[in-house]
């Protein structure tokens, strides 16, 4: 496996998208189907500061799984490429512009052969393992980042692989199983017709959602998403009122627009970051 080493970070020019960010990120896209509110405040109120086991759980996990990838410059990946050679790049960056706006992300890890991408594999370290929307998305838009950098995408295959926990990456030959079981069901959507989009297996290695890299779809869905940072339209707030309820924007009392009180596990104490008086939210989970 390897990783794509970095050149030197360029200074970031005016964007005129909102919050003056640069560029905006593939999750923070995605969450935007969570809950886009949610996103918005985490902008706004930058004195907040969410600790949860998730969140922790989720970075120890994608920590874990580049832990054994072996740095490759940009040079040594054009000229692997351009051998038509198979490469695995795990936690890369990638960048390109979608609706006039500079969209950045680092997908798990992509399979290139040659110039073609065969496939796109995100991780989710979770006990559910539905195939939610803000999921589905990640993995589309990480396909339409390597579409902008000039591969091919004809016949790429989006998975998303969810596990219980990160100790299941540390066992012995995960990866490989899940590579391996990626495989097959490219294989088994490039043999059917083009009515069947996804397939789902289950297994020990984690329960993996593969389906075909739909550009137009993808591209569609972003639209909506990217007018928000264009700021043609303010943040939409989810109707789930289970969703507000494991909020830490609204265990801090700062959305107006919640449908239920926070979750009493919530720990809202004051707290100093680099200096500055902040809020910890913290979560709490049940023995």
């Amino acid at each position: 496996m390897r990783i794509l080493s970095g050149g030197p970070e360029e200074a970031a020019a005016p964007s005129g998208l909102r919050h003056g960010v640069a560029g905006v990120g593939v999750s923070t896209l995605a969450g935007q189907w969570y809950c886009e509110l949610k996103v918005d405040l985490k902008y706004r109120h930058p004195e907040i500061s969410v600790v949860s086991p998730a969140m922790a759980r989720g970075t120890a996990g994608h920590g874990a799984l580049a832990a054994d990838a072996v740095p490759m410059t940009p040079e040594e990946l054009e000229v692997r490429v351009r051998l038509g050679e198979d490469v695995f790049l795990q936690e890369s960056r990638f960048t390109a512009p979608i609706h006039e706006a500079t969209v950045v992300g680092v997908p798990d890890l992509i399979h290139l052969q040659g110039r073609d991408a065969r496939l796109v594999l995100e991780f989710k370290f979770s006990k559910r393992d539905d195939l939610f929307i803000d999921r589905f998305i990640q993995a589309q838009t990480y396909g339409l980042l390597l579409e902008g950098s000039g591969y091919g995408m004809e016949q790429t295959v989006c998975v998303i692989g969810v596990l219980p926990s990160r100790d299941q990456l540390r066992q012995e030959r995960t990866l490989d199983q899940v590579l391996e079981r990626c495989a097959e069901l490219r294989e088994r959507i490039a043999r059917s017709p083009r009515h069947v989009f996804s397939l789902c297996s289950r297994g020990e290695s984690g329960t993996l959602h593969a389906f075909r890299f739909d550009s137009r779809t993808a591209k569609n869905h972003l639209r909506w998403a990217l007018d928000y940072w264009k700021e043609r339209r303010e943040a939409v707030a989810t109707r789930h009122a289970s969703k507000c309820r494991v909020c830490p924007f609204n265990a801090a009392r700062v959305c107006s627009k919640a449908r239920a009180a926070p979750d009493d596990r919530f720990r809202v104490l004051p707290a100093i970051l680099d200096g500055r008086p902040t809020l910890e939210v913290k979560w709490q989970e049940g023995p």
